[in-house]
């Protein structure tokens, strides 16, 4: 009967400690992909601003090649 008892506690603890696991791993999980949407959201405004700056103030001299390297600047951050 005693080792019944025992078993039990063991399958019981170690179900725990799984469910433990799982749940750390998931709540990185989430407040990593938090954390993107987060950046993701920032880099979005910003964005946003700078299409917003080059509407109203068109200049000549800018040209692909700037373009060209904020995509790069972007790509690396993503």
């Amino acid at each position: 009967m005693r080792t019944l008892i025992t078993e039990k506690d063991t399958v019981s603890s170690k179900q725990k400690n799984e469910w433990a696991e799982i749940y750390g791993n998931m709540k990185r999980e989430t407040d990593g992909l938090k954390r993107d949407v987060r950046m993701l959201n920032k880099e979005n405004e910003r964005l946003v601003k700078q299409i917003e700056t080059s509407k109203s103030n068109p200049t000549p001299s800018r040209g692909a090649g700037t373009a060209s390297a904020a995509d790069m600047d972007l790509k690396k951050r993503l």
